[in-house]
């Protein structure tokens, strides 16, 4: 019995010894819980490649990286792969892409997003110019404190006739409904 637990030790000790070691360096462990589908790794390794911190800077990694964490339902990781893809910032300038991008996160419930479609409505980038739907999308970000929208839903309603704006506040209860069912 002695010989079989000595060598039943031996083999685990040699398994253990022959193991690969988990990873030291930050970078390679958030590659390695990336690629396995971690959210949060694909997020932190996206702002990494995108800011050159501690690896080179690659647009195209941070993109890829981004897309991976977006697909799998991270709203923030879709926000900035959208801004990046609407500003052509290292890739490609897509704007249907990324009107695509900000939609699913701002129906999916990221706030900040509400403001970027209310823009793509406005200025026609990725989708149909609408100003009622621009003035849905900006009122709500207005009502959910984005100081940035007041510029924007200022000229839009100098412009709209009253019953456009009151299409618009249609639009707007309509798109409430929508988000409070999230």
């Amino acid at each position: 019995m002695r010989g079989c637990l000595f060598i039943a030790w031996s083999l685990l000790v040699g398994v253990l010894a022959c193991a690969d070691p988990p990873p030291t360096d930050p970078v390679e462990s958030l590659l390695s819980n990336a690629r396995n589908g971690g959210a949060q790794s694909q997020m932190l390794l996206a702002r990494r490649y995108l800011d050159g911190d501690g690896v080179e800077q690659s647009f195209k990694h941070a993109e890829f990286w981004y897309r991976a964490a977006a697909e799998g339902g991270d709203l923030e990781a879709a926000l900035r792969l959208a801004t990046m893809i609407m500003e052509g910032r290292g890739v490609r300038q897509d704007p249907e892409d990324a009107f695509r991008w900000f939609k699913n996160a701002a129906e999916g419930g990221a706030r900040r997003a509400f403001f970027y479609l209310g823009q793509c409505h406005l200025e026609g980038m990725g989708t149909v110019k609408s100003e009622i739907e621009a003035y849905a999308w900006l009122r709500l970000a207005m009502d959910d404190g984005d100081d940035r929208a007041k510029g924007p839903l200022h000229q839009i309603r100098t412009s709209l006739k009253p019953y456009h704006v009151q299409a618009g506040e249609r639009r707007l209860e309509a798109l409430r409904a929508q988000l409070s069912s999230h």
